[in-house]
Order: C-alpha cells, then structure tokens, then sequence
C-alpha cells in the first residue's frame, strides 16, 4: 500500500506554511513530469489480484497493448446509498489525476456503501508519450457527441461500456490546467442539483482550510467564474458539436457533473493530493458522510 502524503485532514504538516509558486515550465503546453504506465498497470493488477471488493475489467484502446482499465465494486456492504463515476487521464499530459485515484483506492478511502464505475486512466496511449492526445493525435475528450459516427476506439468502447450502466447520483471527472492560476472546477447539471463545488473551494483555498492556490480570474477557459467556480447548465450548451466526456454523462446519466481542474505547474505531488481530497470531500459531501 502506498503512501499518499495524506496526514489526517492535510496534505503536509507543514501546509499552513506552503506557499505556490510556479514552476514556469507551462509556456506552451504541459512541460512537467509523465507518468511510467506499466507503473500504473502494476498497481491495477495489484487490486485485481489481492482485493475482494474491486473488480477489474478491461476495454479497448488504440493500442492493444495497452487497455483502459475500469474498477467496479462487485460486492458492497449494507444498502447502496448512491452511485458514483470518477475518471481521469484522458488527457496524456494530465498525469495527477490517475496518480490521485490509485492513491485513494490503494489506501481504502472511498466509501464501501456506494456502487463504484472508476476509470483511473482512459488515455493509456497518451499518458505513455506525456501527450494530450491518443497516439491517433486525437483529443479524446472532444469525441462524445451522440451523433459523432467516427469516434475513437477508446471512446467508442467507453460509450459502449457506458450504456450499460445505471443511472449516476455524482460523476466526478479529473483533470489539469497548464495554464491556470490555480484550482478552479466545473459544476454542470440539470434539474438545478444540490452542488457543493463553492464549499470545495473554500475547504482548498480559505485561510482556514489548505490554503491551496485558487483561481480567482473572472473568466476561466472562456466563460464565467466566480472564485474558481464555472457553474453550467447542461442546457445552455448541449448544441456545442464536440462534446466532451461530461457532457455525455451529465446529459445520459447524472443530473450533476463535476469536472475538477488542477493547476499543472504545481509540483506533481501536491497536484495528486489536492485532487485526492477534492474527489474525497464530494464524496462526503454527496454521501452524508462527514
């Protein structure tokens, strides 16, 4: 089992007395450290082999060598309260993101009373070059619109695995941002949900939470934000031709979507922590288990 970082409720001991600086290495595009990816199949075979809680499966990808791995609870502890997706690196360059779900699952931090769907890396191909894209050059999470008839393999057998799910309460997708100023995340829905992504922000960034950097920027990424929050209506931009991941989810399968951004300057590991806690704190939050 490996360590986190995590020590109780902060990242570090010493995290009142962290301060972020960039590491400037982001100028035209992720320039930080990439993931070993036979690493990280490692680990996945490490929870097939020795968990009884998670099953393993497979999917395709573009490279045969290389399949996209997706982690299920085939037996859970008293009544299911809710139902859950997490995915990440789905973009290459992103490596946090899968980094953070290993460590959450190796070290049994997600509750057993909730049906699980995990994609820990639906990228393999791109994490294995640190590229955005698959090693077709396409940007995976720019594929997912219904009526796209071409799209990737990887996405076309997500889709597939998709539809045999049952409705979600929360998906929770993980991603980085080269170019931000610091944490920020999406919150997209219908049916105006519950959402506790301003709560989030507050337990990173407050003086009296982790004091984590935010970004605080009007417009991130193009659209309204307000303190590190883009709240958007799924109904307000279901015309966009390509949609990515949580579009498809929030419109098929879960009334709330969040989509949590790193900033990828940070080092590597507190990027991989911050996320950790973000996706537990959601979890809490949604599951009543605070």
């Amino acid at each position: 089992m490996r360590d986190s970082g995590l020590i109780g409720r902060f990242f570090y001991p010493d995290i009142d007395r962290m301060k972020w600086s960039g590491l400037n290495k982001s100028v035209q595009g992720y320039g930080g450290p990439g993931l070993d990816l036979q690493d990280l199949y490692s680990r996945v075979r490490d929870i097939e082999k020795n968990s009884s809680y998670w099953t393993v499966e497979y999917r395709l990808s573009s490279d045969g060598n290389a399949p996209i791995p997706v982690l299920s609870n085939g037996s859970v502890e008293g009544n299911v309260l809710n139902s859950i997706y997490i995915s990440a690196g789905i973009h290459g360059d992103e490596p946090a993101g899968p980094l953070a779900i290993m460590d959450i699952i190796e070290k049994e931090l997600l509750s057993k009373n909730v049906s699980w769907r995990i994609f820990p890396f639906l990228n393999p191909t791109g994490l294995s070059q640190n590229s955005r894209t698959n090693k077709n050059g396409s940007d995976l999470n720019r594929d997912y619109h219904p009526d796209n008839r071409n799209p990737q393999i990887e996405v076309f057998d997500h889709i597939r695995y998709l539809n045999t799910c049952p409705k979600f309460d929360i998906s929770i997708m993980i991603h980085e941002d080269w170019e931000a100023d610091g944490f920020y995340l999406y919150q997209l829905h219908k049916n105006n949900p519950i959402r506790y992504g301003n709560e989030l922000i507050c337990y990173l960034g407050d003086s009296q939470g982790l004091g984590l950097p935010i970004d605080k920027n009007p417009f991130i990424d193009g659209r309204e934000a307000d303190n590190g929050v883009i709240d958007v209506s799924l109904l307000d931009h279901i015309d966009r031709p390509d949609w990515p991941e949580s579009f498809l989810i929030a419109n098929t399968l879960t009334d709330l979507s969040y989509t949590i951004e790193a900033p990828s300057d940070l080092d590597l590991r507190t990027r991989v922590d911050m996320l950790s806690e973000s996706i537990r704190f959601l979890v809490r939050k949604h599951t009543n288990t605070d």
